[in-house]
């Protein structure tokens, strides 16, 4: 399994910019193209005694395959905590497994909006 950045480093991580072609012969061929610097938009999902924990506004498509092909590995409950770990990193997800309050409601909330956010960035990129 690949380490989760926190929210800072997500924020701070620049990325390339990919150029897609598809050459004379069909082949796509992904990447090789110029780099530009960009940030990842972070936009708040909860708060917890009045610390809140941000994600990724919008997740890259890898993100998204990643965590569906973990889901197809391991099954429902094993992916959704990759898919915690992953996306929210470990220090959100540590004040979720410490909020002794959190109820059913409060957890099927956070994993609705988080999973909407990583079919999302599959459906986007593919046009559906």
């Amino acid at each position: 399994m690949s380490e989760s950045l926190t929210s800072t480093q997500i924020e701070n991580t620049a990325q390339a910019e990919p150029k897609t072609e598809i050459s004379d012969d069909g082949i796509i061929r992904l990447g090789g193209g110029p780099k530009k610097d960009r940030t990842v938009e972070m936009v708040p999902l909860f708060a917890i005694n009045g610390k809140t924990y941000k994600v990724p506004k919008k997740l890259r498509p890898n993100v998204g395959l990643s965590i569906i092909s973990h889901f197809e590995q391991l099954g429902p409950a094993l992916g959704q905590m990759y898919l915690l770990r992953r996306v929210l990193g470990q220090e959100a997800l540590d004040a979720l497994l410490n909020y002794d309050d959190l109820d059913p409601a409060d957890m099927k909330a956070i994993t609705d909006k988080l999973t909407d956010m990583v079919f999302g960035s599959v459906e986007e990129e593919s046009g559906n």
